[in-house]
């Protein structure tokens, strides 16, 4: 992807996740915790569909090393209850170990952005790349196997996670992986009363991404 646009538009806003692999000790189990914050401005959408095609990418690498390391031996705990530590095939490259993606995308739920992470691919010639020249995401499309589906999609999408008296819209979001994990309960919509009252947030009881960590709890408190 050494083209013009690469290095004028997307270079210099490389910075934009943290991943974290962990294992559970009492388990064995292992789960994959990204946090996300996608560039913001709607003139650099096509910025945003590289920042988000390039850390799919990274995190299917990190997530097929995680599942080539060897299981964890079992305690003595495991061999009494014949319970032996989960075992990840190498073979599935990953997409067995349970995944929740925690991202401010500053993108609508009709983006590219969006449809990539949710459906797995986006093509070629999408409009939000903008007539931009980006290598093979440009020429085939982007592509992931990750399977994700929003915390939300049971009713569709928070109403805003973002409201600022020129702003009002949903741009953050978490995903996970439904084949491993489940939601247990989504944190509502803030009060219109609440609303009615307040400038907006960010503010000092509500961060713009309100809805990341009571969700993820909803998430985690399955595993």
């Amino acid at each position: 992807m050494r083209t013009d646009d690469m290095f004028n538009r997307v270079a210099s806003r490389d910075n934009i996740a943290v991943v974290a692999s962990l294992e559970f000790i009492a388990s064995g189990a292992r789960l994959l915790v990204v946090n996300g914050h996608i560039y913001w401005d709607h003139h650099y959408r096509d910025v945003k569909v590289i920042q988000i095609g390039m850390l799919m990418e990274e995190v299917e690498q990190i997530a097929e090393r995680f599942s080539r390391l060897p299981a964890r031996p079992p305690n003595e705990a495991d061999l009494k209850l014949g319970r032996p530590p989960p075992k990840y095939d190498p073979a599935l490259k990953g997409t067995d170990i349970p995944l929740v993606m925690c991202v401010d995308t500053n993108s609508h739920a009709d983006s590219a952005v969006y449809e990539l992470l949710t459906t797995g691919e986006i093509a070629h010639n999408h409009e939000d790349f903008m007539d931009h020249i980006y290598g093979e995401y440009t020429r085939r499309g982007l592509k992931h196997r990750l399977n994700l589906r929003s915390a939300a999609s049971s009713f569709g999408e928070m109403k805003m996670t973002n409201f600022t008296p020129t702003f009002v819209a949903a741009i953050d979001y978490i995903f996970y992986t439904p084949a491993a994990l489940k939601v247990t309960s989504v944190l509502g919509d803030v009060d219109k009363a609440y609303l009615d009252k307040t400038v907006g947030f960010p503010n000092a009881h509500f961060p713009s991404e309100y809805v990341t960590p009571a969700c993820l709890l909803g998430i985690l408190a399955d595993i």
